[in-house]
């Protein structure tokens, strides 16, 4: 496969910040556009939905002295971007024009993970959970910790208990981490940030390369 090389230094980008099998899923694209527009998105799964003013979003896709009519901003940057996203990636995208009066001032975008394309292994984890119901975690205590300093809910809470039974100790370093950060006022998310580094590095040990 011959990839282009205007999407080259996006595609490094990405394998730096995500796993291979994301990679895989969004290879496709085929516009440099889709993959700003993606990087952009991507980074607010957890939290659903990203806002831009009009000039902001330009200048972050690279088309500032570009598409001065909002109708071809649409058809060249946007409507593309979106369909490919949606064909091809781990997320599926949704967008709405901000208007003050009849002026077109920004854009928001609805973030939702997208079922259509799952990874066969995601597909499968996805089944098993379905077929064996979690039990309880052994170590309640972490769970309620979890809830009430991080904000996690009480089913992600329970679930990350159960992922990290037996190895709290180590648990304890992302948790240091994410409490410095959130008291530096650098989390929008608390929970929604603990949630997905606790999950993310407590499977690495039992899900070689997600």
């Amino acid at each position: 496969m011959r990839i282009d090389e205007d999407l080259l230094p996006h595609i490094l980008a990405l394998r730096e910040k995500f796993t291979k099998y994301k990679i895989k899923d969004v290879y496709q694209f085929t516009s440099a556009y889709t993959w700003r527009v993606y990087e952009l998105l991507v980074q607010n799964k957890d939290i659903k939905k990203r806002e831009f003013d009009l000039e902001e979003f330009k200048w972050k896709v690279g088309v500032t002295e570009k598409y001065s009519a909002i109708g071809d901003l649409k058809k060249r940057v946007i409507e593309p971007s979106v369909y490919e996203i949606n064909k091809y990636s781990d997320i599926k995208v949704q967008y709405d024009q901000v208007k003050r009066g009849r002026r077109v001032t920004g854009f928001i975008f609805y973030i939702t993970e997208n079922q259509d394309t799952k990874t066969h292994q995601k597909k499968v984890r996805d089944k098993v959970e379905r077929a064996f119901p979690p039990q309880p975690p052994k170590n309640p205590d972490f769970a309620l910790r979890l809830r009430e300093e991080f904000k996690v809910s009480p089913k992600q809470a329970d679930q990350l208990a159960r992922l990290w039974e037996g190895r709290e100790a180590q648990a304890e370093k992302f948790l240091a981490r994410i409490k410095r950060d959130h008291e530096a006022g650098t989390v929008k998310s608390l929970g929604g940030l603990t949630f997905k580094i606790l999950r993310n590095e407590g499977q690495k040990e039992f899900l070689p390369g997600v």
